[in-house]
């Protein structure tokens, strides 16, 4: 049985804007304006990363379906529903954090103590809650368990790429292997 994907990526964007980027869809000449100007039916998701600050970076991954949208409730009410519903899925977002007894409001803020924060991780070592001398039992092998310590190379991590089925998606961004596989000259260096 063929595997066909239900949507293919057709255009990736990087913004770089004094405010937020929303309805990257109506755009004019953007992707999706220039395939409503043909008069075609094709549907678009579009995957928006933002990058909030006094300058606002966006990434913007345009995927896109040929064939008709089946009907179900959750892809009708997204996709023939009414604004309420479209933006229902904008109220997942860190409006305030309490940060030493402060309470922060504005994005650049609230941006800054993530950034803060995760800085002082950096670089940090970490310290084992438990030690387990498993060297005696691999010596005997011939193992050496120091190589667990170092850093993948880009080139193992390629290989992983280029050896895993192109729809499983290693992690929680909903990226499948393909979408690596084809830009791993970007993501690789």
């Amino acid at each position: 049985m063929e595997m066909v994907a239900l949507m293919e990526m057709v255009a990736a964007d990087w913004l770089k804007s004094d405010k937020r980027e929303d309805d990257l869809g109506g755009r004019p000449g953007g992707t999706v304006q220039k395939y409503a100007a043909q008069g075609g039916d094709e549907f678009f998701f579009i995957v928006n990363i933002q990058v909030p600050g006094s300058t606002t970076y966006s990434l913007a991954l345009y995927y896109m379906m040929n064939m008709p949208v089946e009907s179900g409730p959750l892809v009708e009410n997204f996709v023939r529903g009414d604004d309420a519903y479209r933006n229902s899925r904008k109220t997942n977002w860190i409006s305030s954090i309490c940060l030493s007894g402060n309470v922060i409001l504005d994005s650049e803020g609230i941006a800054s103590a993530f950034r803060d924060y995760y800085a002082t991780l950096l670089g940090k070592e970490t310290k084992p809650l438990l030690h387990v001398k498993c060297n005696s039992i691999y010596e005997a092998h011939g193992l050496d368990l120091l190589c667990l310590d170092d850093p993948f190379t880009m080139t193992e991590v390629f290989e992983v790429i280029r050896r895993a089925k192109n729809f499983k998606t290693p992690g929680p961004d909903g990226l499948n292997m393909e979408f690596y596989k084809k830009f791993w000259p970007l993501i690789g260096n």
